[in-house]
C-alpha cells in the first residue's frame, strides 16, 4: 500500500522513491494503519482502501475532494466524525466535499466542519 500511495509524489513530483514511500508511511502512521504499509491490496479492508485512496487524493496537487457515496464504499464505517477526525489528523488543509443520497444525510448531522461540505444526490 506503501507504493500505491507513493506512487503520486514519486511520478507527480519527481520526489525520490524512497522518501515517497517514508511520506506514504508518515500518513499512515498518523492514522494509526502503519501495518499496512508493506500489505497488498486484496489483503486489506474496505476501510483501509479507502483511506490509502484519502491519502493519495490528499498528495495531489488538486484542492478539493469528492468522495461520493461514501458508505457505499466504507462497511464498518458508522460516524463519518470518524473520517472527519482521520482528515484532521492527516493534516489537510483542502476542502472535502460529500456527495451522498438524500437517506444518509442523517450520518452527517453532527460534522461541523467548514472544510466539509455535503451534498445530495
Amino acid at each position: 500500500m506503501k507504493e500505491n500511495i507513493a506512487l503520486i509524489r514519486e511520478v507527480h513530483h519527481g520526489l525520490d522513491l524512497r522518501l515517497a514511500e517514508q511520506e506514504a508511511i508518515d500518513m499512515l502512521q498518523k492514522i494509526e494503519l502503519e501495518d499496512i504499509a508493506d500489505k497488498r491490496q486484496r489483503d486489506c479492508s474496505n476501510l483501509e482502501k479507502f483511506y490509502v485512496m484519502l491519502i493519495r487524493a490528499i498528495m495531489a496537487d488538486a484542492q478539493k475532494i469528492i468522495i461520493r457515496l461514501p458508505f457505499s464504499i466504507i462497511d464498518s464505517i458508522v460516524d463519518p466524525n470518524e473520517l472527519i477526525d482521520s482528515i484532521r489528523k492527516l493534516g489537510s488543509q483542502k476542502e472535502f466535499i460529500f456527495l451522498d443520497t438524500i437517506a444518509n444525510k442523517s450520518h452527517y448531522d453532527k460534522i461541523s466542519d467548514q472544510k466539509v461540505v455535503i451534498d445530495a444526490l
